[in-house]
């Protein structure tokens, strides 16, 4: 049976968006590190938001269909460290783990606007784990491999104070197919994957794509990542009211809020500083989606390979 979990208001809002700004532990491509070999990767992202996509993917203000609220801002700074390692010449461990400063302003109406209240919620702590494997199945003439992993909640359940949680709260496991190939200075990917979630929320179907060229000491790069939900974003403002009492009034459905859509974009821009060193500037926008903010996130990172 699944866990019934219940978020408060503004982390129901919320609860995706720290996935969708993580790079995922398939955004690598289907290439594996050598037997000892590292790729170790910190970054430091900021996004500021004031909107969101809604259940007909129109882009609009928080909480601009929510009559009790308006004013409705997010903030996301974070530390994301990511790292790959070559247990055996085709076989790779993939991991991420993020640290986040989570924040959530609004206005609260009462009394139809009368009496308007600002408030502002904010969770700071560890985000989910993703742990995997990457399995390279061929090598020539274009790479193929499989990645399989778990992503693990560090936080336990949602935040005391009612601010926008880290995470689920659940156990992931997602799965890909990864296929690659260089041509000289350019190289270009392609994947599809399925996370199968744990709780109240749907299943999803991951798809990607990069692609990328070298030009001396700089890498340009871009990413594409689309998610799926496999069942439809319900409209989580309008909602009917069900099972009608007499007199009048009901029950509000029992939403799962948190499926959702997205399609991103992630351009990036490396330099190779010294050998074994980088540093890398990366946008990662929301571009459209259902059920989900939208936003661009900015960051910064270091590589250390070896």
């Amino acid at each position: 049976m699944k866990k019934t979990r219940h978020l408060n208001v503004t982390g129901r809002r919320f609860v995706l968006l720290v996935a969708l700004l993580i790079p995922t532990v398939a955004a690598a491509g289907p290439w594996t590190q050598t037997q000892g070999s590292s790729y170790l990767k910190i970054s430091a992202g900021y996004l500021s938001t004031v909107s969101e996509f809604n259940h007909k993917a129109t882009r609009q203000d928080l909480f601009e269909e929510d009559p009790g609220f308006e004013d409705g801002s997010f903030r996301d700074m974070n530390l994301v460290l990511y790292g790959e390692y070559g247990l055996f010449d085709p076989l790779t461990l993939v991991g991420s783990l993020p640290l986040k400063a989570l924040r959530a302003s609004r206005t609260g109406l009462v009394g139809g606007g009368l009496l308007r209240q600002r408030s502002a919620l904010s969770t700071v702590g560890l985000g989910d784990l993703s742990a995997s494997l990457r399995l390279r199945l061929l090598a020539e003439p274009v790479v193929l491999a499989v990645q399989a992993g778990l992503d693990l909640p560090f936080y336990g359940d949602a935040p005391d104070n009612e601010g926008p949680p880290l995470g689920s709260g659940e156990i992931d496991a997602q799965a890909h197919l990864l296929l690659g190939r260089s041509l000289g200075q350019i190289y270009v990917s392609t994947r599809i994957g399925y996370k199968r979630r744990a709780g109240r929320l749907h299943d999803e179907i991951l798809f990607g794509a990069e692609g990328g060229r070298h030009w001396g000491r700089w890498l340009g790069a871009l990413r594409l990542d689309a998610v799926r939900n496999v069942q439809t974003p319900p409209d989580i403002y309008g909602g009917p009211i069900v099972t009608p009492l007499p007199g009048g009034g009901g029950v509000l459905p029992d939403l799962v809020i948190g499926d959702q859509h997205s399609l991103k974009l992630n351009p990036s821009l490396t330099y190779t500083l010294s050998h074994g060193l980088q540093v890398q500037l990366e946008v990662l926008s929301v571009v459209s989606g259902t059920n989900t903010l939208a936003g661009t996130q900015w960051a910064i990172g270091v590589v250390a390979t070896r």
